[in-house]
């Protein structure tokens, strides 16, 4: 293969990732979760979000919410879904949904 057409290949593969990240049709997306989340409500929303971002990639780490907090606060993760972060950290934070919790007991 000639080194010329090798490398204009190159150049045009590029160019085009670059007009896929600009558009937000390829690049990586990493999400911090906790691991309910995860593992139940996460799976769908990928899912639906893969098909119309054919090209992106998607980074999923669970953990607790102050490990979440931490990994979106030092860039590990771009975003993440945890509990409220409390106050005096530098994030920024929109209430997805609203979680009733139950005590599961004996009956005895």
């Amino acid at each position: 293969m000639d080194i010329g057409e090798d490398l204009v290949r190159q150049h045009d593969n590029a160019i085009d990732q670059i007009h896929g990240y600009a558009q937000g049709r390829v690049g990586r997306l990493r999400i911090a979760s906790v691991p309910s989340v995860a593992a139940l409500i996460l799976p769908e929303l990928l899912g639906a979000f893969m098909e119309v971002h054919e090209g992106a990639q998607v980074d999923l780490m669970d953990s607790d919410s102050s490990n979440v907090r931490a990994m979106v606060a030092s860039g590990v993760a771009d975003l993440g879904i945890a509990g409220p972060a409390p106050q005096g950290l530098s994030l920024r934070t929109d209430p997805l949904f609203s979680d009733a919790l139950h005590v599961v007991c004996r009956e005895d």
